[in-house]
């Protein structure tokens, strides 16, 4: 059973880091280059969901998030909201604490089902610094929102750790394959967000098939890390985008994206 017609949605993007964040009395003026941040390594969820709190949002899409055997970090935030419904896809060690696994989320007001998550080949990139696998993917649901949404967050490899220009044909292959998962499943109305770890205001070079296939973007004109890089980003088909902004002050290696659309 479908609810009744929801006029507006109001959407929040953040790869929360695991929960942690920088001592705030560390945090360096603004400009500073990307080492001068953290480390971040302090439990901020209790923050993370005051600010999920704060946004009103009625779908939130999560990177980063922790699960163990007997925990669940989007469990505890979707408690913690008040909103019934979530999904989590775990893929991998974390690389912020090895005692839990490292994934991505769907938190819902409404309804969610066909969960379904597709991971993306692994490009073979390598680097000193690369001790696990950096397994990603793509996570869908269908939401009854009034009509019904495919609902979808990813998070990609990061390029530019890996020493990998973006533009490059050798980020070409993991490019293509999130392209083609992406549009693989179809529907009309549709909301995806999430880590892309793309630098820019648009994504329209980068992914041109996504385009082609109907999707619109949300342009990135703020920064989504401290360090100033765009990495956040959220496309959509069938809504109308009515704003958009990011916000700063928790000390996050992310910022959120909240974003308000019509049906």
């Amino acid at each position: 059973m479908l609810f009744h017609m929801t006029e507006v949605i109001r959407a929040v993007q953040w790869n929360i880091g695991g929960g942690k964040i920088m001592d705030p009395a560390r945090v360096p003026p603004a400009g500073a280059p990307h080492e001068a941040y953290g480390p971040y390594d302090i439990d901020g969820l209790d923050a993370i969901i005051s600010t999920l709190a704060q946004t009103g949002g009625d779908v939130i899409t999560l990177q980063e998030t922790h699960t163990s055997k007997n925990y669940s970090q989007a469990a505890e935030i979707s408690d913690a909201l008040g909103l019934s419904y979530w999904v989590n896809d775990s893929y991998g060690e974390s690389h912020i604490d090895p005692n839990y696994q490292l994934g991505q989320a769907i938190i819902s007001r409404f309804p969610l089902r066909r969960h379904e998550f597709r991971q993306f080949i692994d490009a073979g990139y390598k680097a000193p610094w690369a001790t696990r696998i950096h397994n990603k993917g793509l996570t869908s649901v269908l939401a009854d929102i009034g009509s019904e949404a495919l609902i979808e967050t990813l998070h990609t490899v990061p390029f530019k750790a890996f020493g990998v220009d973006q533009t490059s044909a050798q980020a070409k292959p993991a490019l293509d394959d999130m392209q083609a998962k992406i549009v693989a499943r179809k529907h009309s109305l549709r909301l995806l967000q999430g880590d892309f770890n793309l630098h820019g205001e648009t994504l329209t070079l980068l992914l041109p098939e996504l385009f082609a296939k109907g999707f619109q973007e949300v342009p990135q004109t703020e920064a989504t890390t401290p360090w100033g890089y765009a990495y956040d980003h959220v496309l959509y088909a069938g809504f109308a985008a009515l704003g958009s902004t990011v916000i700063t002050g928790v000390p996050t290696d992310h910022s959120p994206i909240v974003s308000v659309f019509a049906l």
